[in-house]
């Protein structure tokens, strides 16, 4: 079997304490050189991504934010999947005292115990939006499709075809991969 991507995690996967070996990273390289796509997958959003990983240039594709947005390295462009939360809400958190607060292009992200006050302002507010509770993170996120087959065919299709548009086909000494 040909594999295309290698699409993975990474904290604790490629990452250990956010940094990736030297060894990973030259791995990766050699994959790229081989024809093959390095998607990384994280809950972390972009810029910090970016910050501890020593460029998003490591990767063909980040899929960031708990699956909310996708980058493209090659062309910088970033999806939103998601619309992002209103300003009105994010500041009805703060002066509630909720802290840390990282905001996102998408999600926003504080700890444990305030997913009560989270859960709250997002009923105050009507808001379709939905608490994701992860080893004592509390992200929020605008949750418009339950998988990605719910996506719009149009919006799935095109987003596959630039991650995946027919690449190219490694030679046999580079299968070994």
């Amino acid at each position: 079997m040909r594999y295309l991507a290698l699409v993975t995690d990474y904290d604790q996967t490629l990452a250990l304490e956010g940094r990736m070996a030297d060894s990973i990273v030259a791995a990766l390289e050699h994959l790229r050189a081989s024809g093959r796509r390095v998607i990384v997958v994280t809950g972390r959003q972009l810029e910090d991504l970016g910050l501890v990983s020593g460029g998003l240039d490591h990767f063909d594709y980040v899929v960031a934010e708990n699956g909310a947005l996708i980058y493209e390295s090659r062309t910088r462009e970033i999806t939103l999947l998601a619309e992002p939360p209103p300003k009105q809400f994010v500041s009805a958190l703060r002066s509630r005292g909720v802290h840390p607060l990282a905001v996102g292009r998408v999600i926003l992200a504080t700890q444990s115990p305030y997913e009560t006050k989270v859960e709250q302002a997002i009923r105050e507010f009507k808001l379709d939006l939905q608490i994701i509770l992860n080893k004592g993170a509390v992200d929020c996120i605008a949750i418009f499709y339950e998988t990605f087959w719910d996506i719009p065919i149009s919006k799935r299709s095109k987003l596959w075809r630039r991650v995946l548009p027919s690449a190219p086909r490694p030679s046999q000494s580079q299968t070994s991969l």
